[in-house]
């Protein structure tokens, strides 16, 4: 056999060799792009959040694209969090499954219910202050003995009685003056005992009213 010929012969297994591995290659790609496109959103964490969190706080989750078999075990549409929270805390990063949420209980208030303390001259409360202002509640020692925090991070639901208001007002007109007013907060049992203490105690109430987006999570 010539040397031309095994040449010839060298050149086609070399050419069938080139194709072979072509079509790998698209067999290869097909199969990566079919991957690719079975990923599906799923929701995770964005923070780390504690039992009982409203499932819905905007901000509480973002989607990902992860693999359908995952995703079939997440939840992965934020519509479905209406009306449920958490009932086990979370963290960031993790992805939120069906079994870490219940019904959310619907009711008047927030929290469990709601409180209120008189506040009178000389102490005043701010005077523009608003319903869903957010308020640090100090207690005030008689004689001019300091003052210490009994409640931070309270938010008002009330004011009450504003001379000239129409029934069912929330809120007064802000600069009108609302000393001597009977302000209502959304409360626990335990911050209700801790204010009712303050009030049993002698000492009187202040409001330290400031922007709900420093110090306190809404």
């Amino acid at each position: 056999m010539g040397r031309r010929t095994l040449l010839l012969i060298a050149s086609i297994l070399i050419a069938a060799l080139g194709t072979s591995l072509i079509w790998l290659y698209v067999q290869g790609a097909d199969t990566r792009g079919q991957q690719g496109s079975d990923l599906t959103q799923a929701l995770f964490f964005t923070q780390n959040v504690p039992a009982g969190k409203d499932a819905s706080t905007p901000g509480l989750t973002v989607p990902k694209l992860v693999p359908a078999s995952i995703a079939a075990t997440a939840v992965t549409n934020p519509a479905a969090l209406a009306g449920h929270r958490l009932t086990v805390p979370a963290f960031a990063g993790q992805m939120l499954v069906p079994q870490m949420l219940g019904t959310q209980q619907t009711g008047r208030f927030p929290k469990d219910g709601a409180v209120s303390i008189s506040i009178s001259e000389p102490n005043r409360v701010p005077a523009d202050l608003l319903v869903d202002d957010v308020v640090d509640v100090y207690a005030l020692g008689a004689n001019g003995k300091g003052s210490r925090l009994v409640v931070p991070c309270l938010t008002v639901r009330s004011i009450g009685p504003i001379t000239g208001s129409a029934p069912g007002a929330a809120a007064p007109a802000t600069g009108a003056p609302v000393s001597g007013a009977v302000i209502g907060f959304d409360a626990d049992p335990s911050t209700a005992s801790d204010l009712y203490k303050m009030v049993g105690a002698g000492e009187q109430p202040a409001l330290y009213d400031h922007n709900p987006t420093v110090g306190c999570p809404r």
